[in-house]
């Protein structure tokens, strides 16, 4: 199969082959098909989209802010070869007016409740995942740091980072796995009904993770008894765990490596690439 994958954003960014369109590119390479990715500053330009979509199976739209400004490049709705979108962020951007804009085939939704709130034919749940290039590399072997934070530092996250003396970091690319790998317990904490994507990134980096319970990524990673034990359901049930796993290194690390493991082999870049192949052919 030939496999076109696009990025509004690609341009000129540091550590722009981590993302989605790109990550995107390796699975589906190394599923064994053909994958070309367009978008600024790509062999492929984004302007070149229209004159060769025809050349290709499928597209993958995978940036996660399409305002139609962002898109204006060319118009979507022309290019006749099946479209697929990638919808993360849903409970912060509404994508419904350019998914109709655009005429998308199929959408793949980051977050379940949206498959029932937007009723789309031919939509599909597809959560985050980890990248075998990017995250399953080691970068360190060494735990310098106790309790940290990776992201973007919002009112209620900033709170509870206050309160329990959590270590606020902003970093990217291997730095952000690394300090992740250096960090005995990395803390996170999804808003909202989101499936985040540091749920992954932290189980796939092998550090150890606490963060508040989320039934449906519990679910999606089928009641995994090791990640189970790094949920919280009250602020005091996190205080504990954060002594209890501070104080236990080895029983601490056991459980990320075999979350680790787990999460390597279920929730990759190529596991969701395979999904894409699975929906769009069962939907058809």
């Amino acid at each position: 199969m030939k496999i076109l994958t696009s990025d509004i954003f690609l341009a000129g960014q540091d550590n722009c082959d981590w993302k989605e369109g790109c990550e995107f590119t390796y699975a589906f390479r190394n599923l064994g098909h053909i994958c070309h990715i367009a978008g600024k500053n790509c062999k492929i330009p984004e302007y070149q989209i229209p004159n060769i979509a025809h050349e290709y199976d499928f597209a993958l739209i995978t940036e996660n802010y399409p305002q139609h400004s962002n898109w204006a490049w060319w118009d979507w709705r022309s290019i006749k070869i099946p479209k697929v979108f990638w919808a993360i962020d849903t409970h912060i951007e509404n994508f419904l007016p350019w998914i109709k804009h655009a005429n998308i085939d199929y959408v793949a939704f980051n977050n379940p409740q949206d498959l029932e709130k937007y009723q789309l034919p031919n939509s599909f749940w597809m959560p985050y995942e980890i990248s075998k290039l990017h995250y399953l590399k080691q970068y360190t072997d060494k735990k310098t740091k106790d309790l940290v934070f990776i992201g973007k530092m919002l009112p209620e996250r900033k709170r509870i980072c206050e309160k329990f003396n959590i270590e606020c970091l902003n970093v990217y690319g291997p730095n952000y796995v690394k300090e992740m790998q250096e960090s005995k317990i990395c803390f996170n904490q999804s808003m909202s009904y989101d499936i985040n994507a540091k749920y992954f990134e932290i189980l796939g980096s092998g550090s150890f993770m606490l963060t508040n319970y989320n039934e449906h990524f519990h679910k999606f990673v089928d009641y995994n008894e090791d990640i189970g034990k790094m949920f919280y359901s009250s602020e005091e049930e996190l205080e504990k765990k954060i002594k209890y796993y501070l104080a236990n290194d080895q029983e601490r690390e056991e459980i990320a490596a075999r979350a680790r493991k787990y999460i390597a082999e279920n929730h990759t870049y190529e596991n969701r690439a395979q999904l894409i192949l699975n929906k769009i052919n069962l939907l058809k």
